[in-house]
């Protein structure tokens, strides 16, 4: 199984079943790879070793794909039913409002005398 990379392309909505039929015709090529594996082998021999790293190797890529099937799904279901996840921005970060968070905190704390060890000065 070679290195993957992850790329994003934009296509016609009208495409995206023969697009997912396509992936998941690739998919079941990798699953029909593994009918032709010899099982009857020498359990500790050379050539098992090797049906056990193709069958593994078909396996990863199996999932690989369809996990991109799964995502490309959940998107287009996500699309349909119009759900949208909030974009992050700064003004919903748990952080975004620090200083107006410490500045309430000061203002509800007593006033401190003038000149006291503990004074805070900015």
């Amino acid at each position: 199984m070679g290195q993957r990379v992850t790329i994003q392309y934009s296509i016609d909505i009208d495409d995206l079943p023969a697009e997912v039929g396509r992936l998941m015709s690739h998919a079941t090529a990798e699953l029909e790879k593994l009918k032709d594996v010899d099982w009857k082998l020498d359990f500790l021999s050379m050539s098992m070793l090797e049906n056990i790293e193709g069958v593994r190797a078909s396996l990863g890529t199996t999932d690989q794909i369809l996990e991109d099937v799964e995502s490309i799904i959940t998107g287009y279901l996500q699309y349909k039913t119009g759900a949208t996840a909030e974009p992050v921005s700064p003004s919903n970060t748990p952080l975004s409002n620090m200083e107006e968070k410490i500045a309430a905190f000061k203002n509800a704390l007593p006033p401190m005398p003038m000149g006291s060890p503990d004074e805070v000065t900015d």
